[in-house]
């Protein structure tokens, strides 16, 4: 047996050196034919190369001279950028484009002055009531008003904020006490009570040492039904002028008269708002604004002002209501 196995192994033996011979010769073989293949190419010479035709060269000139236009073309009425994303927003199952006048997203608000200010939170629906700038005026008042509403100092009219708080009477009472010259004028309000004796034509103050402020116009003697008894009743009327606003005022026998002289409280409603006090016929200036206004009327809802350069008025009345 151990004969057997030792011949076994010599044939190996010699079997694997038969084989590494005949590689060892391949591999001889290839490394020269590998030379052979570097062999370099022969190179052409760029004059050897055929030049372009006239033809082609004339049409790469046009080419290259031809003008073209590269602005976005339009689909239906709206310019589609080419090098821009387009702002589209979804409402419930409405698709919004910006771009496009209808639908409105923000109505009143249009979509073009929505994206042309790129108005922040555009998407919420509270944006029309929104304040960027915080100039006091909302998204929806600065649109109305054209003004711009990222910027702190273009904004409508301060008088859109003003407002009436409240109409302040002064009551001013006086009668008729005597129908003989002299006649007897009584103030009856405000305190202290006092009384002047006045001719026709008179101009008089019941304030000592103040300023007159009637004239005795005329005096009419006359008689009226008491509704209560239904005897003759003396109604005699002095006609006096009111020189504070020319006002003509009839007082008659034994009847108060009021001429109240009224003040306004306004209230300027930007950040914490701001009090402003003025007399019927008065001036007064808006914080914020130049020039002055004048206040034609004082009602119980409703003040009427109207902007002044000195005295005369230099726009239109505006009506202010009451808060």
């Amino acid at each position: 047996m151990q004969k057997k196995s030792g011949n076994y192994e010599r044939t190996f033996l010699t079997l694997s050196s038969l084989l590494a011979v005949g590689l060892g010769g391949y591999l001889v073989w290839e490394s020269q034919g590998l030379a052979d293949s570097l062999v370099s190419m022969p190179v052409v010479a760029k004059a050897e190369f055929d030049p372009p035709s006239l033809e082609t060269v004339q049409r790469a000139q046009k080419v290259l001279e031809e003008k073209f236009s590269w602005q976005a073309p339009s689909l239906k009425g709206k310019q589609v950028p080419l090098n821009k994303s387009v702002i589209l927003l979804q409402k419930g199952d409405e698709l919004f484009d910006l771009q496009v006048a209808q639908p409105q997203l923000r109505p009143p608000m249009t979509n073009e002055f929505i994206l042309k200010y790129r108005l922040p939170n555009f998407e919420s629906p509270n944006v029309g009531q929104l304040d960027p700038d915080a100039d006091g005026f909302t998204n929806e008042e600065e649109f109305v008003a054209k003004t711009h509403p990222l910027e702190k100092e273009s904004h409508p009219p301060l008088t859109q904020k003003l407002v009436v708080k409240q109409r302040i009477v002064n009551d001013y009472i006086v009668k008729l006490n005597t129908t003989a010259a002299p006649y007897q004028v009584q103030k009856v309000k405000p305190e202290p009570r006092s009384s002047k004796f006045v001719q026709l034509q008179d101009e008089f103050a019941f304030e000592k040492g103040g300023k007159a402020r009637f004239k005795v116009l005329e005096f009419a003697s006359k008689t009226a039904k008491d509704p209560k008894t239904g005897a003759d009743v003396d109604a005699s009327e002095l006609k006096l002028r009111d020189l504070e606003n020319g006002r003509e005022v009839n007082l008659i026998k034994s009847k108060e008269v009021n001429l109240a002289t009224y003040e306004v409280e306004f209230e300027l409603k930007i950040g914490e708002g701001q009090i402003i006090k003025a007399a019927d016929q008065g001036l007064f200036q808006i914080p914020g604004m130049d020039g002055q206004f004048k206040v034609l009327s004082i009602g119980e809802s409703e003040a009427k002002i109207v902007p002044v350069k000195g005295k005369d008025p230099s726009g239109a009345e505006i009506l202010v209501p009451k808060q």
